[in-house]
């Protein structure tokens, strides 16, 4: 099984509670105006990869103590087969009782009514999940959501309290992971409105310029 991925990374802490594998799918078939991701977008053969050896190197953080995996894109359901095959892996063939607890939390701008529809099998093995499409021109400060019309669902109860879906106090600010690698800045979390811009102006206020950058074209 191949998939697209346009990149993997741990930890991730802005994607969800607790420090977290992050992975982010290639291609995207909706393209929201405003997207933060637009290097998500194109199809980009060169970023097949073996969907085994993604699920090999999620297991190895699993195992060193990944609280959680974060699917974001792109679209993970773009690639309905490959989201599956993996997650079906990783929860060992279904039986979520043969591996170590932890939450699966997919971001998707699909209306939740299509993913019920059409995705009722990858429904099943998620814990919780972000849908509907971005709308620039509704910013929020809801926890996980770019806005307002997003919404966040619990879908495994065993999680509410993680998530503070059961009403306890949640976080109350979102924040922005920066991670670098070789000559490349890479940031994972949900930025508010004006958050990008402020960044370069602190970077260059630094004597730090970006060349390319994935929110523009």
């Amino acid at each position: 099984m191949k998939i697209r991925l346009n990149k993997a990374h741990f930890p991730v802490n802005g994607l969800g509670p607790g420090r977290r594998i992050g992975l982010w799918f290639q291609g995207c078939s909706i393209r929201c105006k405003g997207c933060a991701s637009l290097d998500t977008w194109g199809l980009r053969p060169e970023t097949t990869v073996d969907a085994d050896k993604v699920v090999e190197w999620c297991q190895a953080h699993l195992d060193e103590g990944a609280n959680g995996i974060t699917v974001s894109g792109g679209e993970p359901f773009d690639q309905p087969e490959g989201l599956l095959y993996i997650l079906e892996k990783l929860r060992g063939g279904g039986d979520r009782e043969k591996v170590k607890p932890f939450d699966v939390l997919c971001f998707t701008g699909l209306h939740f009514s299509n993913v019920e529809k059409n995705h009722p099998d990858i429904l099943s093995l998620l814990d919780a999940i972000v849908s509907e499409p971005f709308a620039q021109s509704s910013p929020t400060s809801k926890y996980l959501c770019g806005s307002e019309n997003q919404v966040l669902r619990i879908l495994n109860k065993k999680w509410q309290a993680l998530y503070h879906a059961d009403g306890s106090e949640g976080p109350s600010t979102k924040h922005i992971d920066i991670s670098v690698l070789s000559e490349s800045v890479y940031l994972s979390g949900i930025p508010r409105e004006g958050d990008l811009g402020k960044l370069l102006d602190a970077m260059k206020a630094r004597g730090v310029s970006l060349g390319k950058v994935s929110w523009r074209e």
